[in-house]
């Protein structure tokens, strides 16, 4: 048990370091939280792929090129080393080749805010061009809240698994990074996107289940 709860308090206390170097790397940074897409990967972006020993290095190396935007991931050989991948794109910039990959993890950062506010009347190339690796999405996408103000765009948008007015509420259920109890408890916290997929830790373990909920029958209760 010991054991257990050092390994948890590792892994967490090196998360918290990472996303201060993730702030300390991008001078337009103002606030941002890490996405991550488990057997996803983005293809045709790759600028550097590395052997690693984990997701973590892999993160690390990103940080230390400026061109790197997100990364891949990919399942290890029997010495339980790591394919790690760099983008120089991010699954928002080109949602076409963000596919679908069994043994695959797909990460990159996603902005709540930013130091700058994107125009919707910008061409999409320059919209690509100008976009740092932590705004949300490429249209209209940037909400700027670093220095307290509440400027937004008629286009802008949150992140699907996240919501509020500047985009800085996760919703439960969402993503594995932020499970929610049950079916009902998503259902009932009016976070229901209908009959589909969401993720649920009933025993608040940390061990995000993937399930199907069924928000139709029963008010929720039915998950598989």
């Amino acid at each position: 048990m010991a054991v257990l709860w050092i390994t948890q308090f590792m892994i967490v206390t090196l998360n918290i370091f990472l996303g201060i170097l993730f702030v300390l790397a991008n001078k337009d940074f103002c606030g941002s939280v890490f996405e991550t897409q488990v057997d996803h990967a983005l293809v045709d972006h790759v600028i550097q792929t590395n052997v690693v020993v984990d997701e973590f290095e892999c993160q690390l190396k990103c940080m230390g090129n400026n061109s790197c935007k997100s990364i891949n991931v990919h399942r290890g050989d029997s010495n339980g080393k790591r394919s790690c991948e760099l983008n120089n794109k991010t699954r928002q910039m080109k949602p076409g080749h963000f596919k679908k990959k069994k043994g695959s993890t797909y990460y990159s950062s996603v902005q709540v805010g930013s130091s700058f506010v994107y125009s919707e009347q910008r061409s999409k190339a320059e919209r690509e061009e100008k976009s740092s690796p932590f705004c949300f999405t490429n249209q209209a996408s940037c909400l700027d809240i670093s220095r307290g103000r509440k400027q937004t765009t008629k286009s802008g948008q949150c992140h699907p698994e996240y919501k509020g007015k500047h985009c800085e509420t996760p919703v439960p259920g969402w993503s594995s990074r932020h499970p929610a109890l049950s079916c009902k408890q998503i259902l009932e916290a009016g976070n229901s996107k209908g009959d589909g997929e969401y993720w649920i830790d009933p025993e608040k373990n940390g061990s995000s289940l993937k399930v199907f909920c069924d928000m139709t029958t029963d008010g929720g209760k039915h998950c598989k």
